[in-house]
């Protein structure tokens, strides 16, 4: 399980839980999932496998196992994929999911927001300190950041937020989450309403930081 805080320490708590049905899959280029998936459907044990979302521009899939759902058969099945040492596959791994049954995938950015009185030169040796770097500071304010860090945190992102928000310094901090960009039902997400307004622009920003992360 991991937690983040989304409008800082005096709000609820957000959980995350990892998903025992869902894979996401990171793959090079021009990479056909179908095509992939019926050639190697024998070798990977698991014969019922729905591709549920797709990020083309960052060649990245979400997948839904249909059958004998459990965190052992989602391992057996990564773990099988991981076997086949297919060139074209970059990353596989497990999904998130919050209390309301929608999942986020983590790109291991960050948001922060220094209190307003916080010196610039203060801000940048508290990132500095946390080997974060700048990808671009927000306009709506002198304080705020969009960050990633130095090397690839992977799901340690989460405590990184938790420790930076603990610092009296800092107003605001959560991992950048982008949540399902199709389904074919609707389904209400349970994120705050803002952050729910709002992901279809983050989600832009989530290919390049791909290029860069482990998923």
């Amino acid at each position: 399980m991991k937690r983040y805080h989304y409008r800082g320490t005096q709000d609820n708590e957000f959980k995350l839980f990892e998903s025992d049905d869902l894979v996401i899959v990171r793959t090079k280029e021009n990479w056909n999932p179908q095509e992939w998936l019926s050639v190697q459907a024998a070798d990977v044990e698991i014969d019922h496998v729905k591709e549920v979302d797709v990020y083309p521009e960052a060649s990245v899939y979400v997948f839904k196992l249909l059958h004998d759902i459990s965190a052992r058969t989602r391992d057996q099945f990564k773990e099988s994929i991981k076997n086949l040492d297919d060139k074209r596959i970059v990353f596989i791994g497990t999904v998130f999911i919050n209390e309301f049954g929608s999942y986020q995938i983590y790109t291991g950015n960050l948001f922060l927001k220094f209190q307003n009185h916080v010196d610039e030169s203060v801000q940048r040796s508290i990132l500095g300190a946390h080997n974060l770097k700048e990808k671009r500071k927000l306009k709506f304010s002198q304080c705020a950041y969009f960050l990633e860090p130095e090397e690839d945190t992977g799901r340690d992102i989460f405590e990184l937020s938790t420790d930076l928000l603990s610092l009296p310094e800092v107003e605001l901090c959560h991992p950048e989450l982008v949540v399902a960009r199709k389904t074919i039902e609707y389904r209400d997400s349970g994120l705050p309403e803002e952050q729910e307004a709002d992901w279809a622009l983050r989600q832009v920003k989530l290919f390049d930081a791909w290029k860069k992360t482990k998923g």
